[in-house]
């Protein structure tokens, strides 16, 4: 029997306000059986340091039960977090951008492959610019936020999730403009998250270039299943895949 603690899954709105909805290695099960393309796991409690044994044992033992990929996100400060994550069998870790660390990307990415790094945007735009970073912002005007998406691709980077903090959990819609922006520059593969609250948000997405779509909110807090969701793309003309 393991040892390991019991982790909940949550959701939040503008990435505070978090609200369980069950236990995380239940969760990743029903979403798996659901037909989601790949699950998501973001490490909120990550606190200074390594990552937390447990944390890492929870993600081995919801692997060895799992056939969709999954990506493991929140806390990836070193490179070892990164080789504990990839050792039990994580497809992808998703970095931050909050520190500007692209040296580190430059390093996993060499260690394991680009196809292994995800960097995720956090961002919330104002009358003031682009802010990037949640816990720690820094403000953007538009021409240095083309340069930040530019040095991402370039420190090896496989893909990008765009996360806008400020849409987040409000199901009012995705940021089709960012989303544009990004694609201007970059020629990897762009995720973009954070607002969808309706099917014709994933739509309006895959139409306007997103190579695939993350949210938590619309599977976890309304009547929607990736089973649904797919059917609804499908109808629509949207290349998914079988």
């Amino acid at each position: 029997m393991s040892g390991a603690k019991n982790f909940e899954a949550c959701v939040s709105r503008h990435y505070s306000e978090l609200k369980m909805v069950g236990a995380l290695k239940s969760q990743l099960s029903i979403f798996e059986s659901n037909k989601a393309d790949e699950l998501l796991v973001i490490n909120t409690s990550k606190s200074p340091g390594p990552l937390d044994v447990d944390f890492i044992q929870t993600i081995r033992e919801s692997i060895e039960i799992l056939s969709t990929p999954i990506m493991v996100g929140g806390g990836i400060n070193a490179i070892d977090d990164a080789s504990s994550l990839i050792g039990v069998g994580v497809d992808k870790v998703l970095c931050g951008t909050a520190t500007f660390n692209h040296s580190l990307h430059t390093k996993i990415a060499n260690l394991f492959g680009s196809q292994a790094l995800s960097v995720s945007i956090d961002y919330s735009i104002g009358p003031e610019g682009i802010f990037v970073g949640y816990s720690e912002r820094f403000l953007h005007n538009l021409n240095s936020f083309k340069a930040l998406i530019g040095r991402i691709e370039g420190s090896g980077a496989g893909e990008i999730v765009l996360n806008r903090i400020d849409f987040d959990g409000t199901k009012s819609g995705l940021d089709l403009e960012t989303l544009q922006t990004v694609l201007s520059i970059v020629s990897i593969p762009v995720v973009l998250a954070s607002g969808a609250g309706k099917p014709e948000h994933f739509i309006a997405a895959f139409e306007a270039g997103a190579d695939g779509v993350a949210t938590g909110t619309f599977f976890a807090k309304m009547d929607q299943n990736p089973l649904q969701l797919r059917s609804r793309l499908f109808n629509a003309g949207v290349n998914i895949r079988i």
